[in-house]
């Protein structure tokens, strides 16, 4: 059985949150998430649904996004 990627808003994961069995991975303004479900699980309003993860994956570390969904370590930076 397939699982599906959603791209909720924090009021969007606050309506399903009892039903979602994973964490899920917030974006660093905490204003969106990414949340893994069944696809038993039907969640009707998202901003996106992806149907993998490497997907979910390429949205998210997209160039013109990746600054909203992660910090680099000091390590990592030039």
């Amino acid at each position: 059985m397939a699982n599906y990627y959603y791209i909720l808003t924090s009021a969007q994961y606050t309506e399903h949150q009892n039903n979602i069995d994973k964490s899920p991975l917030w974006n660093l303004s905490g204003s969106e998430c990414v949340v893994e479900v069944d696809s038993t699980y039907s969640i009707s309003s998202y901003s996106h649904v992806f149907g993998n993860s490497n997907s979910a994956q390429d949205y998210i570390y997209n160039p013109t996004r990746i600054n909203e969904w992660y910090e680099p370590d000091e390590s990592e930076l030039p």
